[in-house]
């Protein structure tokens, strides 16, 4: 089964599309891709299909939401770069600011990496 998840930002979208590989649960076939919202025009561009790890995403959450956390005491904070253990995409959270619990934002830069061969195991969908 395939899966999308999508990391929203006010200029575009990072679209993680998620696909089940095996039994243990332990990896997932990933493809990314990088999107502009229509206001900003019309481009996407995609990831080569590959493998990673679930602990790396649950990295990513756990790295956002420490960034969110930091900062609430500093607004100028600027995290190091996230990078997945198979160099699929790259994040990095800069300064912003926290107004409230849910109410706030932040600039992140992304790369998404286009020159890895896809993997058997996991197909694109049109």
């Amino acid at each position: 089964m395939r899966h999308q998840c999508i990391l929203d930002t006010s200029g575009y979208e990072l679209v993680f599309y998620l696909q089940s590989l095996d039994a243990t649960k332990k990896c997932v076939g990933i493809l990314v891709e990088f999107r502009l919202k229509p206001s900003h025009g019309n481009f996407s561009i995609r990831s080569g299909a590959t493998t990673t790890y679930i602990a790396e995403l649950e990295k990513l959450i756990m790295y956002l939401e420490n960034h969110i956390s930091a900062l609430k005491n500093n607004p100028g904070n600027q995290f190091h770069v996230f990078v997945t253990y198979d160099f699929s995409f790259q994040i990095q959270a800069l300064a912003g600011e926290v107004r409230s619990e849910s109410e706030g934002e932040f600039t992140i830069q992304c790369m998404v990496n286009i020159g890895q061969p896809e993997e058997e195991g996991f197909l694109e969908e049109s």
